[in-house]
């Protein structure tokens, strides 16, 4: 097999297969393209993407910082332990902030563990790479140096927090909210300061550095977000209406909210922490931005715990946990009837240890169940015979495809090919690839009839084979 020149106008195929696994180009194959066009000069570059940036979806410059470490070993999987590592040290955080505000060991243990346990990190660390779900160590972090009243490691983890993702200073604004109706001394110019760097560091990122200057970012150079909440906006006018939507109808917003698999969500979030986050009076005021974002939305993954969206509400929940128990034990909370604090704050956190416990067992992706989900399906925990032989297979194809060459991929190849500088969607990215990674399954029937046909004719296509036929 020879590899083409730049004047020849054949595109190699390698032999379509059905795969087994569970990897996509949406989204792991982006963010695999985004570490290595970093890595090469091209900051947040992506060409599976429109534009051929990703700031046509999302501005996350923090994974630029991040890129370096794809030269370890410069493919999918890398990001994936990335990932995995990165949201599990979140239990540091989490252990010292309750230690902070409770000032035992035990507690601070058990509320780690019940971080581990929590099926909604699961789902978030195992639906492929985003850079949302990366937000709860740093956002943990943020709240830990607040608590504590270290500013200046506050406002230094601001910074990797800011550079996460465009709409992350919209929920810091809610913890700046907080730092001022705290009234603690010091805290309201905290409070305030936060909320003008997060408020500047959006509108430069929106309207400076983005294709589209609107929040759901509906320009013709971006994707568009506007459906996540399109049932709350008739006449598809982005914020301005969903805003019109919850002011003068809130009977409608409220039966969107009040559904059956929202009220499943909010309870697989909050049971496993026994509600006590909604009895940390004043702070709780900062869980008002992940839940607006989640609960008005209409988009069915948006409110689900599979998936990263979550990511913006149970960071702040965990947080929030030390702060309800602290003020039960100093007898803040109304309607104690009179038990004594520190028994009933004890009682909490076991009932609340008992909830996670059973709620990991099963909706949790620790203990195999039916209902733990990694984004649309069921995490794949062990290759059969013939799955194990597929994924040798495109591995040994994968290695074939010449480095310089374009590569036209499908959905659920693309992952396995998109550590390159070329590599585009087939049939979709009108690019001359050189080479195609396929599964014709994924081709609507035009598209496969049209492709069978290049590569019959031989006017185009050259097909090459492997010695033996891969698995069926």
């Amino acid at each position: 097999m020879s590899e083409p020149s730049p004047s020849c106008c054949q595109i190699h195929v390698l032999v379509p297969v059905e795969l087994s696994l569970n990897s996509r180009v949406i989204d792991l194959g982006y963010y695999d393209n985004i570490f290595y066009q970093s890595i090469h000069g091209r900051p947040l570059g992506c060409s599976l993407i429109r534009g051929g940036w990703h700031g046509s979806a999302h501005f996350d410059p923090l994974l630029v910082l991040l890129s370096p470490l794809y030269l370890i070993y410069p493919r999918a999987e890398l990001i994936l332990v990335l990932q995995a590592v990165w949201v599990g040290s979140a239990v540091i955080p989490v252990y010292l902030l309750t230690r902070e505000k409770l000032g035992r060991r035990l507690p601070a243990v058990i509320l780690a563990v019940m971080f581990a346990l929590y099926p909604a990190l699961h789902g978030a660390n195992m639906y492929e790479f985003h850079s949302l779900t990366l937000l709860s160590p740093l956002l943990l972090w943020v709240l830990y140096f607040l608590e504590r009243g270290s500013f200046r490691a506050y406002f230094l983890m601001l910074i990797p927090t800011l550079l996460l993702r465009e709409d992350v200073p919209l929920l810091l604004c809610f913890v700046g909210l907080y730092a001022i109706i705290s009234r603690r001394p010091g805290y309201a110019r905290v409070g305030w300061v936060t909320i003008l760097v997060s408020l500047i560091y959006f509108v430069i990122a929106k309207v400076v550095l983005m294709p589209s200057p609107g929040i759901f970012m509906s320009g013709k150079e971006a994707l568009s977000f506007a459906y996540y909440y399109e049932d709350l906006i008739p006449n598809k006018d982005g914020v301005k209406g969903l805003i019109v939507s919850v002011l003068t109808n809130p009977a409608y917003v409220l039966k969107h909210v009040f559904t059956e698999p929202k009220i499943r969500y909010f309870l697989t979030l909050f049971l496993p922490l026994a509600f006590l986050p909604f009895f940390a009076r004043t702070s709780r005021v900062m869980l008002g931005y992940g839940m607006l974002f989640c609960f008005l939305a209409t988009r069915t993954a948006v409110f689900s715990p599979a998936f990263q969206y979550s990511s913006v509400i149970f960071p702040v929940a965990f947080a929030l946990v030390p702060t309800a128990l602290r003020q039960i034990e100093d007898g803040r909370l109304p309607g104690a009837l009179g038990l004594d604090g520190g028994r009933l704050s004890r009682a909490l956190l076991g009932a609340a240890f008992a909830a996670s416990l059973l709620v990991s067992w099963k909706f949790g992706g620790i203990l195999e169940n039916e209902a733990f989900r990694g984004g649309f399906g069921r995490v794949t925990r062990r290759l059969s015979q013939e799955q194990q032989e597929v994924y040798a297979w495109v591995r040994e194809a994968v290695e074939r495809i010449p480095r310089g060459v374009s590569v036209g991929v499908t959905n659920r190849t693309g992952a396995h090919a998109s550590n390159r500088k070329d590599v585009f969607f087939y049939p979709g990215q009108a690019v001359n690839q050189q080479w195609l990674l396929l599964d014709e399954n994924e081709l609507k029937d035009a598209e496969r009839t049209k492709h069978q046909e290049r590569v019959t004719r031989g006017d185009g296509p050259a097909l090459a084979q492997r010695g033996a036929a891969p698995p069926s």
